[in-house]
């Protein structure tokens, strides 16, 4: 039985901002902070201005990417049972938290997270059923700020049997996380067959690559771990103010991550990913809006174009400053727009990225 869905752009429309980021890459171009990425992009036929770090890539260039790209991504548990395949055919949803900042809820007193807090989220969504997978919710601020993420890391996995999703903000980080994963499942080689984890790059909107976690995509691309290209722009801050605009930019920021990620490795497993939002501009503070599901749901069908597995923030907007009736009820507005395009993943459960999402030791949800 077919499932009831939302179509937000037409195929011209669609068309219309893949063409427009293709040029935003071949004629704007993007800048790079990494050498070996550079180098990468020159190999593929990009023209690189290794002094500014500038790179204009060619239509065929994006064009290749997309060819080479898997169409399908599996994403793999420490139990098998948990195992699933990004195949655009059902939503996953994925527990996420990320903010340093979190309410105890016995003093309702606010605070740094920890990895203890990240410890007991961990637990909660390992017993949920319709939780598939693990971001850390919160930070680990007991630890030094280098390892922070192999922390996250490690603690997700030692307390969850399901898929866990993290971060690297550098290209040895990335190294270890790799190792220790490969430690877990019995090996590199095992871990390319069943990677038990995965990885969300950002990139620096508008059109900017990290050196650090572009470097760690690389390494991560080469051991066969999924990375989610995450591009972040705010309509009308970090990209243009209207919304057709902001889009372009989200995807041309997507596609010259793929591009990395296939001629370093190809056939790496990529995830077309979207958070964009838009901004107040009073304060220049990032806001909820409808807006941000619009272009959702647009570039949600952008990706299904490019029939490429997709992971989508549906963290759900609301403008209750407590954790009340009516942020719920917002929230789970949101999150049921968003998943009636069908994203691969939805990223959301159990708060966002705003400090009064998140209460110690229970989820929100």
């Amino acid at each position: 039985m077919s499932k009831p869905g939302i179509s937000f752009l037409s195929e011209s429309e669609i068309e219309a901002i893949h063409e427009a980021s293709l040029r935003v890459l071949e004629r704007t171009g993007i800048k790079v902070m990494s050498k070996p990425a550079l180098d990468i992009l020159k190999k593929a036929g990009a023209k690189v201005d290794y002094e500014t770090g500038h790179v204009s890539i060619p239509r065929n260039v994006v064009e290749e990417a997309l060819k080479m790209a898997p169409k399908t991504v599996k994403y793999a548990a420490r139990n098998p049972r948990y195992d699933f395949v990004l195949n655009k055919q059902e939503t996953h949803f994925c527990a996420t938290g990320g903010a340093p900042f979190l309410l105890d809820w016995e003093t309702g007193k606010r605070q740094y997270s920890t990895s203890e807090d990240i410890a007991r989220f961990a637990r909660i969504a390992d017993y949920l059923d319709h939780v598939d997978l693990i971001w850390p919710l919160g930070a680990s601020s007991d630890v030094p700020a280098p390892v922070r993420y192999i922390v996250d890391m490690c603690t997700g996995l030692r307390n969850s049997e399901k898929h866990f999703e993290g971060d690297s903000t550098t290209g040895k980080e990335a190294q270890y996380q790799i190792e220790i994963a490969a430690a877990i499942v019995g090996g590199r080689e095992e871990l390319r067959k069943r990677p038990i984890f995965s990885h969300v790059i950002c990139t620096l909107s508008p059109l900017c690559y990290d050196k650090g976690m572009t470097e760690a995509s690389i390494e991560l691309g080469r051991a066969g771990i999924p990375v989610v290209v995450m591009p972040v722009p705010s309509a009308g801050g970090t990209g243009p103010a209207t919304l057709a605009g902001t889009m372009v930019v989200s995807n041309a920021e997507f596609l010259g991550g793929l591009v990395i990620q296939e001629f370093s490795s190809p056939g790496a497993p990529v995830v077309y990913a979207a958070s964009v939002d838009t901004i107040d501009f009073k304060t220049g503070a990032n806001m909820p809006s409808p807006e941000n599901s619009l272009m959702h749901l647009g570039l949600n069908k952008i990706a299904h174009y490019y029939d490429l597995p997709i992971e989508i923030s549906v963290t759900g907007g609301t403008t209750s400053k407590v954790l009340d009736t009516q942020a719920g009820y917002e929230k789970a507005t949101t999150i049921l727009t968003h998943i009636s395009t069908t994203p691969d993943i939805a990223l959301g459960m159990g708060g966002g990225w705003s400090p009064h999402d998140i209460c110690r030791g229970v989820s929100n949800w």
